[in-house]
């Protein structure tokens, strides 16, 4: 059974795998985005989402114009928080080859930095990079607890 991403949209949030990672939205300010999903899973067993990335006014890419320039806008969705999660997730995969799966997922929700807010909400909390985990050449700034920024090394 192979583990995936579900965004949990304004509607109510359903997902029936427990292999799945529903992925909700907050803010900068680690707030719950008015547009995030949340309640239970249709088995009612678990509450949704299962860990938040931020996804309020994200700078993105879109498509490119008809001169081929690169187009970027601020958008907001969990379609902005799941690449933040998914990218926390690669990072943790390339460090520990064994990491994956359910393993995987059981990590990203272990390693969430808890938030004030409700777990229907909120799930374990932002999804996190922890340092202890960082590869080589990788460096985490940890600086600011509520947006950290990592930087790649040039060799």
């Amino acid at each position: 059974m192979h583990s995936f991403i579900a965004l949990a949209k304004k509607s109510k949030l359903q997902t029936v795998d427990s292999g799945t990672l529903s992925v909700g939205a907050v803010n900068f300010n680690n707030k719950p985005a008015h547009f995030s999903g949340s309640g239970t899973s249709l088995t009612g067993k678990e509450t949704q989402p299962d860990i938040v990335g931020y996804g309020v006014n994200i700078f993105s890419s879109l498509e490119r114009d008809i001169n081929n320039r690169s187009l970027y806008k601020y958008m907001s969705g969990t379609s902005m928080a799941a690449p933040y999660v998914t990218g926390i997730a690669a990072l943790y995969a390339s460090a520990d080859a064994n990491l994956q799966g359910k393993a995987l997922r059981q990590h990203l929700i272990d390693t969430a930095l808890p938030l004030q807010a409700p777990a229907d909400r909120v799930g374990a909390g932002l999804a996190r990079f922890k340092k202890k985990w960082e590869p080589k050449g990788i460096e985490l700034d940890t600086s600011t607890q509520s947006h950290p920024q990592i930087c790649f090394n040039s060799w």
